[in-house]
């Protein structure tokens, strides 16, 4: 479960104390407590869509790969705004689909179940696309803690993101403009 910090407003995972056995794998797979050894890119690829690069945020890159993934009969995770702007991870299945995970968001999103999901599909031989920020493709990694074939990791140049709260704050500011 998540519990939403009061002054700082971020989300942080916080154990079910109905469902906790205390088998402490949480705070084992935990990329904050247990930072990954950091590995230089054994490659790196700049590149652009000729179709994607005026409706997206970065290159178009990430419709041209999940369309791909989709047309496999796979399954693409990424951040989307939900009806009140908030901002959570997805699961789309469909081309149509893909142009809800398009563009930067800037915001911590909520993932929910979104690392059991995906979870779920790679074991079921299913062909899975994450697109997310460093950190929630480590804490994906950490969670999975196997690496899969059929799972392609997109993390995102990050810098940081605001939290939920200040993005709330200012949502209700632009709709009281």
């Amino acid at each position: 479960i998540m519990r939403r910090d009061r002054e700082e407003g971020f989300d942080y995972p916080v154990a079910n104390p109905d469902l906790c056995i205390s088998c402490g794998k949480c705070e084992n797979v935990c990329p904050v407590i247990n930072p990954r050894e950091k590995h230089l890119p054994l490659k790196t690829f700049a590149s652009r869509s000729k179709r994607y690069v005026q409706t997206s945020s970065s290159g178009g890159i990430f419709p041209e790969l999940a369309e791909s993934v989709i047309a496999e009969g796979g399954v693409v995770y990424g951040a989307a705004f939900d009806e009140d702007f908030k901002v959570e991870h997805r699961e789309v299945t469909s081309v149509e689909d893909i142009r809800f995970l398009q563009g930067s968001k800037y915001v911590q999103s909520e993932l929910y179940s979104t690392f059991e999901d995906v979870g779920q599909v790679l074991e079921d031989g299913g062909n899975v696309l994450f697109a997310g920020t460093p950190c929630q493709v480590a804490g994906l990694s950490s969670f999975l803690n196997k690496p899969y074939e059929n799972l392609i990791l997109v993390d995102l140049i990050c810098h940081g993101v605001p939290s939920p709260l200040i993005w709330k704050k200012y949502v209700d500011y632009i709709g009281k403009k």
